[in-house]
């Protein structure tokens, strides 16, 4: 009865979540989504450093929350769509536009690992299914790229082409590129002239042949593409002479009227309009400080939306003008109507998720009372391993804040002494003779520019943070800048324009002490350090003042990365350790009680439970693995120039490749030959093929042994796999007690997953400290010892009849492969499961790095899921078998990776993928195990020989992992999203038809036998 109730509960399971995926299903399909944004979820989204907007009548788009999200917000001011930076739809916004179409454009940069260089920018078009298209993509080498990107004001003209300017070091280009195809409809470009100098604020196309820019001398300059001459349309000196103070930076050109230029006046802190000759106030400074939340920041921006319309944003407002009156303000918005079906349908769904969860946890864990039967030492590992786990993990967390401040505050007193020094070498009466950025025309300006340049944008240190050099000078008690060394420009540095007219608070206190003073600030691009200090003339009075600092976002995120990386490191060897003394704990517990009481002994001259074969298992794996990951490194350093006509790239996969082969080629022919001289011989000749392998690898440098080695490598773990389940089933089957074979099955994998960790960790210990060698000749010699453990304490069994004569298979491969059974199984189980467990292996590391986690993370993450298959796998799996089955077992660790796998669509961040690896973990360790026992005893597998119908499944599930990296690897390329729910979609609608297959054709079976058909 209770086994009937258990079968009743599956369906209802299977049932639960074919609904939920049919949900998620229509949920993507009536929103159009590419997945479930979560965020939008919330009652309000507040806007959160503001860097770029664009309006049309089909709402507005604005980059936010430092440039990491972009926000869609239609013609109601509600939400029609957030889009995720840091690698899921974009990297780093810089520029965003609107069409009236509906389509949204959007330009973004990647930096290296560092944070130091662009290494790639993009022109994204989203439309208005929000579909994502590259229009454009550029990849630099380090230093070809400025720090915010080439590409700048991005915007659609009144042809519907996307335009926008390239800034190079020489050149300037001038792009209008199709919308929907991406071509360059025209180009146009000309040599950057003198009055650039790499301090470009902004530029604007200004009629048909001819383009406008600001730079941070506070000119604004007309530039004619045809002839490349170029003519100051206003500058600061000009109207300086009138009695006037302005700074222009950033500009916008009203559409259609030469003459006419909207611009930023930072003395004023106000928009201001430039008519031909004459100078207006548009928004003043009242207006723009006006509001709760709003407030002028050094960095704020604005854009002109024609007929008079203005739209300004700082920090976290945004402001619409229309004709210098306010007529919208906003801070945060709505999500919109549709949205609230998310809600329901979620909560809905998640609802019915935790109740087929809680009938199964009540099943398994209350009714059964499974945990009361965990063992003593079972319940030592827990309770140890989460400790110890946990433990870590907080000291960790306290010790990398620990790293961040003490090495910040190393940084600090650099930054105040370097300042010092660096003062010391200028004289204030250089600074007089300028007087400001304006007049700064002359030679000895751009000798002292050039000098600081020299001196600083190319100074990084050890942690890869650059530094500048900055000067400012005091002029009727305002204070201008001079300029900056890193040709950064005024708006994107601590410094500018956040100086008070009667001087800044740091500003004050140097003019007090006339010492250098250590400050920082935080504006939309992260935390900066800076030193200020007086420059002084001969009379010690203070001419102006010079600044050195760096952006410490740089720094704290390699201190950070530091710190983290040893905190993780450590974690993964105290996890190494627990595995290796949980396994001699294993073994001296297995090999302390002899089973003298059964007729083990008198039978086979076995003394030991059959869970010793963990103990070889762990043996072999740690062997395998002890050099085996050296292979692509070893095949780097021989293959330089390439090989036999290969790039190294190509080269160094090779061997691993080749190890597959093997693998593949040994569970097809292996089981024969196992099945003909015993388990035990058939063992022992994979160890011994795999001792051989790695001793010429010791002695043999050259990069063909190498391959054929891998080679043969991949033959004797096949081969000793094959040997190893041989020995369960055979022993199993003579002891009639072959139901528990899943769980011994579980007991190898364990081991071997054990052995794998502990091997790659010692590998990487000898190697580092004694050379690749002897890695390879201590794997060679503990071969030798491993392969004497199990001649002396498992004997041999062979698979002899009744009768003593060697079984024999009644058909052949080809029949096998293609029966119902194997092929439906293979297809609709087998393959989709294994591609998954991928998820960890290869689809881990990859996401981490597109979101900018370590990469020892994933490691550990790896190690993670390896914990819960060794030490849960057969506990799991004994307990699966007994309730459900093995059909119903193996067709459940299929079913239950969709659970994970669409909670990652709808939480997609690295601690979600944390949880769907430790899921999987739990499912892989009964799944792997009933799923080869299931398949072996298929009433074909029993006709074909159950050893040989393994080496099939091997070979199957090893065409599942081999292309297992290209199935993740385009699921990346259409968007993480979007490629996991569908492949979400097709397991679980796999597993559920093959439920279905399985229910009718054993109904059909039942009608026939009934009406006696054969």
């Amino acid at each position: 009865m209770k086994n009937y109730n258990m079968k009743n509960y599956v369906k209802v399971f299977a049932i639960g979540i074919a609904i939920i995926i049919i949900l998620s299903v229509c949920i993507k399909s009536y929103l159009s989504l590419d997945g479930i944004n979560i965020n939008v979820l919330k009652n309000e989204v507040y806007f959160d450093m503001i860097s770029d907007v664009a309006k049309t009548s089909d709402g507005i788009a604005l980059v936010d929350e430092s440039n990491k999200r972009l926000v869609w917000i239609g013609p109601d001011n509600k939400i029609k769509k957030i889009f995720i930076g840091g690698g899921r739809d974009f990297d780093i916004a810089t520029a965003v536009a609107l069409d009236e179409k509906g389509n949204l454009y959007l330009s973004s940069i990647q930096y290296d690992e560092d944070a130091a260089n662009v290494i790639r920018e993009e022109i994204i078009k989203f439309d208005m299914s929000f579909k994502k298209k590259v229009l454009l993509e550029n990849k630099y080498q380090p230093g070809e790229a400025n720090y915010t990107g080439n590409i700048i004001s991005l915007q659609v003209d009144e042809y519907g082409n996307l335009t926008f300017f390239e800034v190079f070091n020489d050149t300037v280009k001038f792009i209008q590129m199709d919308t929907d195809s991406g071509r360059i409809v025209d180009s146009k470009s000309i040599v950057k002239e003198e009055g650039f100098n790499n301090k470009l604020v902004n530029i604007k196309r200004y009629g048909e042949n001819s383009f406008v820019y600001s730079n941070s001398k506070g000119e604004v300059i007309i530039n004619d593409f045809g002839t490349g001459e170029s003519k100051v349309l206003f500058s600061s000196a000009q109207w300086e002479k009138k009695g006037k103070k302005i700074i222009p930076t950033y500009i916008e050109v009203k559409d259609g009227e030469k003459g006419v230029v909207y611009f930023v006046d930072t003395v004023s802190k106000s928009i201001k309009l430039f008519d031909n000759g004459e100078i207006h106030d548009v928004v003043d400074k009242t207006v723009i400080t006006e509001g709760e939340n709003a407030g002028w920041s050094g960095y704020s921006r604005f854009k002109y939306l024609g007929d008079g319309n203005i739209i300004t944003f700082c920090e976290s407002h945004f402001l619409e003008y229309a004709d210098g009156e306010k007529v919208r303000d906003m801070s945060y918005a709505e999500p919109s109507d549709r949205y609230v079906l998310i809600r329901i349908v979620f909560i809905t769904a998640s609802m019915l998720l935790v109740l087929i969860l809680g009938i199964i946890a009540y099943i398994v864990v209350v009714r059964d009372k499974l945990f009361r039967r965990l063992t003593s030492l079972s319940k030592r590992i827990i309770v140890l391993v989460s400790g110890i786990i946990i433990s870590t993990a907080v000291c960790g967390f306290y010790t990398a804040n620990i790293f961040v401040n003490y090495f910040e505050n190393m940084l600090s007193t650099t930054l105040k002494n370097a300042t010092t020094l660096a003062t010391m070498s200028y004289d204030g009466e250089i600074i007089d003779r300028f007087q400001s950025v304006e007049q700064s025309d002359s030679k000895e300006y751009n000798d002292f520019f050039n000098m600081a340049a020299e001196q600083f944008s190319n100074f990084d240190d050890s942690w890869s943070a650059r530094y500048y050099i900055g000067f400012t000078t005091i002029r009727d008690n305002s204070m201008y800048v001079l300029f900056y060394s890193d040709g950064s420009t005024s708006l994107f540095t601590p410094l500018a324009w956040e100086l008070e007219s009667a001087f800044g608070d740091p500003y004050r206190k140097v003019d007090e002490t006339r010492e250098t003073l250590l400050s920082q600030m935080i504006d939309y691009e992260g935390k900066w350090l800076y030193g200020i200090a007086p420059v002084l003339r001969k009379d010690n009075s203070i001419a102006g003042y010079s600044e050195i600092g760096t952006y410490a976002g740089i720094f704290r995120n390699q201190v950070i990365k530091t710190a983290v990386s040893s905190i993780y490191m450590l974690l993964g060897l105290i996890a190494v350790l627990i595995f290796f003394f949980i396994e001699v704990t294993f073994a001296f517990e297995i090999l302390s009680s002899r089973r003298t009481d059964t007729p083990w002994y008198e039978k086979f001259g076995l003394k030991y439970d059959r869970k010793i074969i963990r103990i070889p298992a762990f043996l072999i794996y740690t062997i395998i693995n002890i050099p085996l990951y050296l292979f692509p490194l070893i095949m780097k350093d021989m293959c330089k120039d390439g090989f036999l006509g290969m790039s190294t790239d190509i080269a160094i996969s090779l061997p691993l490749s080749f190890n597959m082969l093997g693998i593949l080629l040994a569970s097809f022919c292996s089981p024969k030959f196992v099945k003909k001289v015993g388990w035990q011989k058939g063992v022992l000749s994979g160890v011994a093929i795999i001792a051989i392998s790695y001793l010429v690898c010791a002695f043999v440098y050259e990069p063909i042994t190498f391959t054929l080695v891998a080679f043969l490598v991949g033959v004797g773990t096949g081969m000793s796999y094959i040997g190893m389940y041989d020995f369960v089933r055979l022993s199993g089957k003579s002891l009639e007690n072959e139901s528990e074979n899943s769980e011994y099955i579980s007991i190898i994998n364990a081991g071997m997953f054990a052995g794998a960790n502990c091997g790659v960790v010692f590998g990487t210990m000898v190697y580092t400290s004694f050379g690749f060698r002897i890695s390879y000749l201590v794997a060679a010699l503990m071969s030798i010892l491993s392969g004497m453990f199990i001649y002396a304490f498992m004997p041999n069994i062979k698979d002899t009849a009744p009768d003593g004569k060697t079984q024999h298979k009644s058909i052949n491969v080809a029949r096998f492969v293609l029966n119902p059974e194997v092929w439906l199984f293979s297809l609709l189980i087998l393959i989709p499961v294994s591609i998954s467990y991928f998820f960890v292996v290869h689809f881990v590391p990859v996401y981490f790095d597109i979101q900018g986690g370590p990469p020892d993370l994933a490691s550990l993450v790896f190690l993670l899921n390896g914990l819960v298959v060794i030490y849960f796998g057969p506990m799991l799996t004994r307990n699966m078998v007994k309730r459900m089955g093995l059909k119903l077992s193996a067709v459940a660790s299929s079913l239950l990776v969709v659970i994970p796998f669409i909670l990652f669509v709808l939480y997609p961040s690295i601690y979600m993928t944390i949880l769907v690896a430790v899921a999987l973990g739990f499912t892989e360790g009964f799944g792997q195990s009933t799923r080869i026992d299931y398949f072996a005893n298929l009433p074909v597998s029993k006709q074909y020989g159950e050893s040989e119908a393994v080496g099939i499944y091997n070979t199957i599930e090893g065409i599942g992992q081999i292309i297992a990296p290209t199935i993740f690897g385009y699921i990346i390329l259409i968007g993480t999203s979007r490629g996991m729910m569908m492949f979400t979609v097709i397991i679980g609608a796999a597993s559920v038809l093959y439920l279905i297959i399985k229910s009718f054709s054993k109904t059909r079976y039942e009608e026939q036998r009934g009406l006696g058909i054969n």
